[in-house]
């Protein structure tokens, strides 16, 4: 309701118009009475017919220009009512953070976006008028019902009541049913969205029979959904047409006896029956419009769930903004989980503004949950994460993306050019900063060799360019972003280790402008860093410089000795 209040004047406008045409509907009833009672009186002049002959087609034309009216009124109302909902459920899933995601496919999470709220278009807030039409035309002829014989009229009242009961009850079902048709699309389109991000490994691994047994599987549940769904949504017309007929068997029978009996005229025994007639067409689009309003009702439920959602809102808890940000990094006392599984235990450290401090450990140990808690992707369970010592959550979300860059190992890029995708973070880089970060990313060395050079398009999620130049890209992108800490979460794993030594010294030759933040598996950018953190079972383990730890001869020199038997074994 909150968002048909926001085109209120536009429903205001349908209403109206809706009232008058359902106003005309039952004038043309009432007026065939009088019409045809003075025919059987006596003759009728030519100027009597002409004017009941143009009362009759202005009755009609006027019906017509106002019903194409009320269409366009209503129909552009329900899109506007739709595209606030969708823009408000966008602007909702961008306050959510990472766990958010991780937690709902984006199968689903499209789906309910665009499905589901086409659906609560088409059906619930389509409807809507439609329900609100149709039960006002029926009153309107039921009032001349009630005008041309009170007997009758009450019979249809009564009628009316009862289907009206039956229909709330089909109603409840529906929506049930068309719940579970929503959420069975949902998993057609998460089965789809694997096969298509996971294609490479299907088809590498022979799998195309096992998938399309697994998607026939959800096809066929949805399948059977839909039918189901189709049974019980068509019952109320139908039900609608069977309590009409018998409605009508017993008005004949009535009115045959009044008219026997001299208790009703000729005209009004045809208006009566014309009145019969056109309740049938609203009274069936009632039972329609019910099954349709329950199936959107359905869908806007589901897609309303993320809208009620708040968890993992990361809207900050103040609006501190860091206008000239240090880059001084802390956490204090850190401890965070997923699903209640301890990543990161009590970890304390401190970085000074730009210094190069470096994060390594094994597999597992928890160096990119790290990362994710200072990007405030994810909050931590208990102590305090600190950018010139204000806490994140305190920070403004817009001024903590600024101070923060951060390249992961699984790079993202958008279907657009290598421009494009580089200057997202700093729209308005000139072409000296520009052309600064692509040499310091080495992407200088490939970008001639593409069809159309820094203007090439490089594909959904950069398909059209190889891992390392991906994440070539992305340190470029983070370089050019100016932010005054740089966060390198395993940034340079898919290149070769020569092109890794020619980054990290181009780096290295900035690095004193920033506090750079790297977690690596390869122990390279290590014996680079001021100072670096062995994590260990997600707690710090060691901190020190590279030859400090390994004459030490713990976590980080065993790191450091099994690095080499792996260099030495694959020469």
């Amino acid at each position: 309701m909150p968002y048909i209040y926001q085109v209120r004047r536009s429903y205001l406008i349908a209403f109206i118009l809706l009232f008058i045409c359902s106003a005309l509907t039952a004038a043309k009833a009432w007026m065939i009475q009088p019409a045809v009672d003075k025919f059987i009186e006596g003759p009728v002049s030519s100027s009597m017919l002409l004017i009941l002959c143009g009362l009759v087609a202005v009755l009609f034309i006027s019906h017509a220009i106002l019903e194409w009216l009320y269409l366009i009124v209503s129909k552009s109302a329900n899109i506007r009512v739709a595209r606030n909902i969708r823009e408000n459920l966008f602007s909702n899933l961008m306050r959510h953070n990472l766990g958010f995601f991780v937690r709902h496919p984006s199968s689903e999470l499209m789906t309910r976006v665009i499905n589901d709220v086409a659906v609560l278009e088409v059906f619930a807030v389509g409807s809507l008028m439609g329900l609100v039409r149709s039960a006002v035309t029926l009153m309107m002829l039921l009032g001349v019902m009630l005008y041309q014989h009170v007997t009758l009229g009450l019979v249809c009242a009564l009628v009316m009541v009862v289907a009206g009961l039956v229909l709330r009850r089909l109603a409840k079902h529906i929506a049930v049913l068309s719940r579970r048709i929503q959420e069975s699309l949902s998993t057609v389109a998460n089965r789809l969205s694997e096969m298509i991000g996971g294609m490479e490994l299907i088809l590498g691994f022979g799998l195309a029979d096992l998938w399309r047994e697994r998607f026939s599987r959800v096809n066929q549940d949805y399948f059977d959904a839909q039918v189901h769904g189709v049974r019980v949504s068509t019952a109320p017309a139908i039900i609608i047409q069977l309590i009409a007929g018998i409605t009508l068997a017993v008005v004949l029978l009535i009115m045959g006896r009044a008219l026997l009996q001299d208790e009703m005229t000729g005209g009004q025994l045809l208006s009566f029956l014309v009145v019969m007639f056109l309740m049938q067409n609203p009274a069936k689009r009632l039972g329609d419009c019910i099954a349709m309003l329950s199936q959107g009702l359905a869908a806007g439920e589901r897609a309303f769930d993320l809208i009620d959602s708040h968890a993992g809102d990361v809207e900050p808890r103040g609006h501190h903004v860091l206008d000239d940000c240090a880059g001084r990094l802390e956490l204090r006392q850190v401890s965070f989980s997923y699903n209640k599984d301890p990543v990161i235990r009590n970890l304390s450290f401190r970085i000074e503004p730009r210094e190069l401090v470096v994060m390594v450990g094994r597999s597992g140990a928890g160096k990119s949950s790290v990362a994710k808690l200072i990007q405030r992707f994810y909050d931590p369970d208990s102590g305090q994460v600190l950018i010139d010592g204000f806490d994140v959550r305190d920070i403004d979300v817009q001024s903590l993306y600024r101070a923060v860059s951060y390249v992961s190992q699984d790079v993202f890029l958008f279907n657009d050019t290598i421009e494009f995708n580089l200057k997202i973070g700093n729209p308005d880089a000139s072409d000296e900063e520009l052309v600064a970060a692509i040499e310091i990313a080495c992407i200088d060395e490939f970008l001639p060799s593409l069809p159309d050079g820094i203007h090439t398009v490089v594909g959904e999620r950069g398909v059209r360019l190889s891992g390392g130049q991906r994440q070539r890209i992305a340190i470029a992108r983070a370089v050019l972003s100016n932010a005054p800490i740089l966060v390198l979460d395993e940034a340079t794993s898919a290149v070769d280790m020569d092109l890794e030594q020619r980054i990290l010294g181009n780096l290295m030759s900035m690095g004193r402008q920033r506090t750079i933040f790297g977690i690596t598996h390869r122990l390279t950018l290590a014996e680079l860093a001021d100072r670096v953190l062995v994590l260990r079972d997600g707690k710090l383990e060691e901190e020190g410089t590279s030859s400090e730890l390994a004459d030490a001869d713990g976590e980080y020199a065993q790191l450091r000795r099994a690095a080499d038997a792996t260099t030495l074994s694959l020469s």
